[in-house]
């Protein structure tokens, strides 16, 4: 039987494309642990992180874009925060072009209100590209970065709890930043 770092070792870079393209930071963290345990270079793990992240951006843009006129875009555009984000939109579409991959809850609706807005698909893609660049690289250090501070808290643990550890990590914090947005965004409004 493989260990988990022989595993890692074959196909850690598949998993976090993998992860990025379906989840996101978490992913891109674990990435960066491994990059920290030289499993794979920084880059290799960026430029991993940037295409899976780029690919769903752009992906769901298209997607959205495409079937405009489908019941399923056309639900969803008609709820009040959709609306209230296209209103927003139209007046700086580049703004959250730049900036969606960075907001919780974001992802799939950042790319989805934009594909109804003016913005233009060539101009959508050079604000996803240097985002998602921008995007991948911080996660990927700040994966190294917490990496180090294991080592230095806890001593020698290896790849395995290190991966599994940060994952963890980044999963509560992701999860409660989720529950805050959804919180705040149940709140009566005046």
């Amino acid at each position: 039987m493989h260990s988990i770092e022989t595993f890692l070792a074959s196909y850690g870079l598949v998993a976090v494309f993998l992860g990025c393209f379906l989840e996101g930071e978490t992913a891109a963290i674990a990435g960066g642990v491994m990059a920290q345990h030289g499993l794979f270079p920084v880059w290799q793990v960026a430029t991993v992180a940037f295409t899976a992240a780029f690919t769903t951006d752009f992906g769901i843009f298209i997607l959205a874009r495409r079937y405009r006129t489908h019941a399923w875009v056309v639900r969803q555009m008609a709820r009040t925060t959709m609306k209230r984000a296209l209103l927003g939109v139209n007046a700086k579409p580049h703004v959250l072009a730049s900036l969606f991959r960075f907001i919780p809850g974001m992802r799939i609706v950042g790319p989805t209100v934009l594909a109804q807005s003016r913005i233009g698909t060539a101009r959508f893609a050079a604000h996803a590209a240097v985002s998602a660049a921008v995007w991948a690289w911080f996660y990927v250090y700040l994966g190294e970065a917490i990496s180090i501070l294991f080592a230095r808290i806890f001593g020698d643990l290896t790849l395995t709890q290190q991966v599994l550890i940060a994952s963890g990590v980044a999963l509560l914090l992701g999860g409660s930043i989720a529950i805050w947005h959804r919180r705040n965004k149940l709140r009566p409004r005046p």
